[in-house]
């Protein structure tokens, strides 16, 4: 009988972690518009200011909402944990679309510095 799942190579991994960064990509950038369309069509109530104060997401910003470290080594659970917590940081710190893969990048350490290209 053939196994049911193929097997995890290098190539397998980078794919996964790829589509995942991709398909969360997405999902922000739709969150932005829709957050934008929103704000477009409310209106003032009396005691709210007319100019909401944008704050710009650092690294030390993000650093400081404790994104999960991935060494590589951890098997496909603990990858699937790692985009999970990047998620969540990335929605906590207010990352910016821009700056996403590269603060994601900066938690990866050995072997899965490997499978990085920029």
């Amino acid at each position: 009988m053939p196994p049911k799942f193929a097997p995890l190579t290098q190539v397998v991994v980078r794919r996964m972690i790829k589509e995942s960064v991709d398909a969360t990509i997405a999902t922000e950038r739709a969150r932005h518009a829709n957050a934008g369309n929103d704000a477009r069509g409310s209106t003032l109530v009396r005691g709210q200011d007319a100019a909401h104060v944008v704050r710009e997401c650092t690294f030390a910003g993000f650093m400081k909402c404790n994104p999960t470290v991935f060494c590589g080594t951890e098997g496909v659970v603990e990858l699937q944990r790692w985009f999970e917590k990047i998620k969540s940081v990335f929605g906590i710190s207010e990352c910016a679309e821009g700056k996403k893969v590269k603060f994601a990048a900066a938690t990866l350490q050995g072997p899965a510095l490997n499978l990085v290209e920029f």
